[in-house]
Formats: structure tokens, sequence, C-alpha cells
């Protein structure tokens, strides 16, 4: 597989009782498959499939969607493609800081970190 979810669960219980239960999804890579640039970007990045990679990988490395959410978890950005190896998405309306980006095509998802600069 070339990405392994796993679900993390978190209960806080306060002074008075009264406890709280949140989940988040984690993702570990098993393999690189595609590069950023520049990282960190300021106004438009580019994510490519890693050539010297894909050509071990079982499965195909085309991109068929970007998704950049914040450190949060909050989807910041979404942009569709169709199949292609290499991808631009504008960065320019992100605010500087620490974002994680996913990488789809269909069958896996590979997750990586961003860092926008102005």
């Amino acid at each position: 597989a070339v990405n392994r979810d796993t679900t993390l669960y978190v209960e806080a219980v306060s002074s008075c009782g009264v406890s709280s239960q949140s989940h988040r999804t984690a993702y570990a890579s098993c393999a690189d498959l595609f590069v950023i640039s520049p990282n960190p970007a300021t106004t438009t990045i580019t994510v490519a499939s890693d050539e010297s990679k894909s050509l071990q990988a079982s499965k195909g490395t085309s991109i068929d969607a970007i998704r950049i959410y914040d450190k949060l978890g909050n989807l910041k950005k979404y942009q569709t493609f169709n199949k292609v190896k290499t991808a631009s998405v504008n960065t320019s309306g992100l605010q500087p800081g620490t974002y994680f980006i996913e990488i789809s095509n269909g069958t896996f998802k590979e997750r990586k970190q961003l860092i926008i600069l102005k």
C-alpha cells in the first residue's frame, strides 16, 4: 500500500467531569511519489511525479486532485486535474504558515508538509 491511514482518538476531561472526544485521521505515507517545488513557496507551487520512484510503484502516479489543509485540518484550497503528471497550484491567497498538501489520484493519497512565505 502507498499510504496507511490511522485514526487517533482523544478524550479530554475537565475538572468538573465534562468530557469531550475528538478524532483525526493521520496519514503515514510509505513512498514519496511526488515532488513539490518550491517549498517554502510564495505564490505558486508545482507538484510533479517523481519518475525515479514511479517506476517502482505498483500504481500510477498521475494527479487527479490536490487539497491544501491548514494545521487544524481545515481545507483551504482544492483543485482537480485530469490524470496529469505535473500540476501547478496558485498559493498566493494562502496566509504565511505551515500547511499540509494532499495529492490524490483516485486510488491513493500522499500528504506532505508545505510552507508558505510572503
